[in-house]
């Protein structure tokens, strides 16, 4: 409820953006209630009141939180390639303005550009590898027949967010004086 409240405080940019926000956070909403709910009905979870769920409620409800995930990450890939395609229309406008004696100013305002791509890039594996994934477990009997692609997916996915975290948290190269 806070993030939705922020976004409606600080509205993005444009309108798609808030529009894909405020589906996240909907599909938020919707996903955890239902996935504690799928949790606490399966027969191995921890009891902690009288078993008010079925096995089977509990199934289903399993299948719309992954559905609702599936908004979310969906909604992600949006944002992700809208961002990327403001990053190059950006790059391309200012390429046309640029001149040969760029200050350090401009230099470090293209590297956090190209960091900020390279962001975007393992964002956008990780995501567009889950995405395959989730179709597969919010259909009953999944849409894939081996599950060895569901693994190598989440291979992947797991690969690029564990590289675009450590990109994004390791230091800067020394300098040499």
């Amino acid at each position: 409820m806070k993030g939705l409240s922020a976004l409606e405080r600080n509205k993005p940019t444009s309108r798609l953006q808030l529009t894909l926000r405020r589906l996240q956070g909907i599909s938020m909403l919707i996903f955890y209630p239902l996935e504690f709910m799928s949790f606490f009905s399966a027969p191995w979870a921890p009891v902690l009141a009288p078993r008010w769920i079925s096995f089977q409620t509990g199934n289903k409800a399993a299948l719309w939180s992954i559905r609702a995930w599936l908004v979310y990450v969906a909604a992600q890939v949006a944002l992700l390639l809208q961002e990327q395609h403001a990053i190059a229309s950006k790059e391309a406008s200012e390429s046309e303005k640029s001149t040969a004696a760029e200050g350090e100013e401009a230099r470090i305002q293209r590297e956090k550009t190209a960091k900020r791509k390279e962001q975007i890039m393992y964002q956008l594996v990780a995501n567009v590898s889950r995405l395959p994934v989730i179709v597969h477990w919010s259909v009953e009997g999944g849409v894939y027949p081996y599950e060895i692609l569901t693994t190598v997916l989440s291979l992947i996915s797991a690969l690029a967010a564990f590289g675009g975290g450590w990109e994004n948290t390791r230091l800067p190269p020394p300098t040499s004086r």
